[in-house]
């Protein structure tokens, strides 16, 4: 009977501990898994944090055409399955006002019977109509990843513009290839506005030109200077401000006013 008692506070005995000697090492275990940094920031500066804009760098202006041309795919047709119904492009891009991917790169299209096939905007057009080297717009079920479209709901040929489209921007820049005889020079408007290169800006008869002098509040002056008047002290390499009026694929711009800086 002593034997089993003995026995019996042995056993009572040791069912904490062990009890315990178990939920130490479980506990220990989660507590590797779980356990807080020393520093609770730690973990957040570890992630990556947008890149603020250079208050340097001025945004560039979206394309005008981008604007009022239909939203979708945009692209050059390189080869065309007619009996498929596939038009391959390259150069292509998506743009609508609130997102501009301007990463080119090249798309499927796939047609079906309900595609809308326009061209110039307004006449049903189909596939027949379609050629390599033609610069189309197709809206649709876009995948941005497989660089597909299927099925195309719209697809535009043809004009994308409405025909006596004109753009009305602002440029500035340099003066580059003057002709004070011809009343032309050239301004290169890439880093200002999305699309746009280097342009021949022409000062007509009805453009006003005007003089704008001063680098402070207290002497800063803008004076009209007449119509159609590209002023003495004017070179290549002197600041201008314009407002133009561009068609699209063209090169050639006609100026409304025209703000020559003396320096």
């Amino acid at each position: 009977m002593k034997k089993f008692s003995v026995l019996l506070v042995i056993i009572v005995l040791s069912v904490p501990l062990i009890v315990y000697g178990v939920y130490g090492l479980v506990s220990n275990n989660n507590s590797s898994k779980l356990s807080i940094p020393d520093e609770p920031n730690s973990v957040i500066k570890t992630l990556d944090e947008p890149t603020p804009p250079d208050p340097n760098v001025r945004p560039k202006l979206p394309n005008p055409f981008y604007q009022v041309m239909p939203h979708g795919i945009r692209g050059k047709v390189v080869n065309i399955n007619p009996s498929a119904k596939i038009i391959y492009l390259k150069n292509a891009f998506y743009y609508d006002p609130n997102m501009l991917k301007n990463e080119p790169s090249e798309y499927t299209i796939y047609l079906n019977d309900k595609t809308n096939v326009l061209k110039d905007l307004q006449f049903p057009a189909g596939i027949p109509d379609i050629a390599v080297d033609d610069e189309i717009i197709c809206t649709g079920s876009i995948n941005f990843e497989e660089g597909t479209v299927k099925y195309a709901t719209d697809l535009f040929i043809g004009r994308l513009l409405p025909a006596d489209f004109q753009a009305e921007i602002p440029a500035e820049g340099s003066i580059e290839e003057l002709d004070k005889t011809g009343l032309t020079f050239t301004l290169d408007l890439s880093s200002m506005i999305e699309g746009i290169g280097k342009l021949k800006i022409h000062i007509t008869e009805s453009t006003k030109c005007f003089e704008e002098s001063g680098t402070t509040e207290e002497d800063f002056l803008i004076k009209e200077i007449g119509i159609g008047i590209i002023p003495d002290y004017v070179g290549d390499g002197s600041f201008v401000r314009a407002k133009i009026r561009l068609r699209y694929n063209e090169t050639d711009a006609y100026a409304d006013e025209v703000y020559f800086v003396k320096q």
